[in-house]
């Protein structure tokens, strides 16, 4: 029997792989950034594997974990100097577009009746990040 690390490390290795594979081929690719590779990368592997719930399955908890992380590397990108130059005027925009997204978001995710956590992680995602989170 496998131990706990192993099975991990196993369900870390698939998206790992696959954004390898995006950043690989969006340098072949110069038009297409790595996350829309990822995105077509993710589709095919996920269609692929239909027949694979199980496994699908299985990198649910690894693929939650690296959304999260995504989401903050993305974040971090943005230069403290570009925040304070935007002032108080751009600040408030910023911040209504983010509540009235998230808002909208959670409304339309309860309007389709789905599960409220996945709901509140996509929609934090992509009222900060924009579809970027999404992916």
């Amino acid at each position: 029997m496998l131990s706990r690390t192993a099975v991990r490390r196993s369900q870390e290795a698939l998206p790992v792989a696959a954004a390898l594979v995006a950043l690989a081929l969006s340098t072949v690719l110069p038009l297409a950034s790595p996350l829309l590779v990822a995105l077509v990368v993710g589709a095919i592997v996920a269609n692929a594997l239909t027949h694979r719930r199980d496994l699908l399955k299985a990198q649910e908890e690894s693929a939650k974990l690296m959304l999260r992380l995504g989401v903050a590397l993305l974040g971090l990108r943005l230069p403290l100097d570009d925040i304070v130059a935007i002032g108080w005027a751009g600040f408030v925009i910023i911040v209504v577009t983010v509540v009235v997204t998230f808002a909208a978001s959670r409304w339309l995710g309860a309007r389709a009746s789905l599960d409220p956590g996945f709901v509140t992680l996509i929609a934090m995602g992509f009222s900060i990040c924009g579809a970027a989170a999404i992916a």
